[in-house]
C-alpha cells in the first residue's frame, strides 16, 4: 500500500491518488458519461435516491432553504451565502425583526419585497418569524412596521 499523492492522509494501492481525487478527474475527463451513470443510477434505484434525498434535506435545513429561496428569485438580482445569513441572524440577535420574538424559526424577509423591484441581496434581507413574513406580504417593511404601530 501507497500514500495517495494528493492526500498523504489517504492510502491507495494502485491509482496514486484517493478514490475522490480519482473519480472527480475521472468525471472532469468525461463529464457526459458521469453525467448518464448518474442518470441511470437514479432510474434504477428511486427508492434510494429518495430516501437519501429526504435524509439530506433533515439534515442540512438551512442549506435546503437557500436553494429554495435561490430557485424562487431566480431573475431578481443579488444574493447571499447561508454564512452571511447567519451573520444577519446573530446582528439581530436570532430574533423577528417585527415582533422580536425569538422562540420561532426565522425565514429570510425582503426589505423591498421583490415583487416591487426589491434584490434578494443581503443588504435587503431581515430575519422575520414566519407569521410575521406571512402578514407582511408585499409591504415593505417601513410600511409593515408603520401599519403595526397604527393597530395598537
Amino acid at each position: 500500500m501507497k500514500r495517495a499523492d494528493c492526500h498523504p492522509d489517504r492510502v491507495h494501492e494502485a491509482r496514486g491518488s484517493c478514490h475522490t481525487c480519482y473519480s472527480r478527474a475521472r468525471y472532469a475527463a468525461n463529464p457526459e458519461k458521469g453525467r448518464a451513470r448518474r442518470a441511470a443510477y437514479r432510474a434504477a434505484n428511486p427508492d434510494k435516491v429518495r430516501a437519501y434525498n429526504a435524509a439530506w434535506k433533515v439534515a442540512h435545513p438551512e442549506e435546503r432553504a437557500a436553494q429554495n429561496a435561490k430557485r424562487r428569485h431566480t431573475g431578481s438580482g443579488g444574493s447571499y451565502t447561508t454564512a452571511e445569513w447567519r451573520d444577519k441572524i446573530a446582528l439581530h440577535a436570532g430574533c423577528c425583526i417585527y415582533c422580536g420574538r425569538s422562540d420561532r424559526p426565522l425565514t429570510a424577509d425582503h426589505n423591498v419585497p421583490l415583487s416591487r423591484g426589491g434584490s434578494n441581496d443581503i443588504l435587503n434581507i431581515l430575519p422575520s418569524c414566519g407569521p410575521c413574513n406571512y402578514r407582511k406580504g408585499a409591504k415593505t417593511a417601513r410600511e409593515y412596521i408603520a401599519l403595526q404601530a397604527t393597530a395598537l
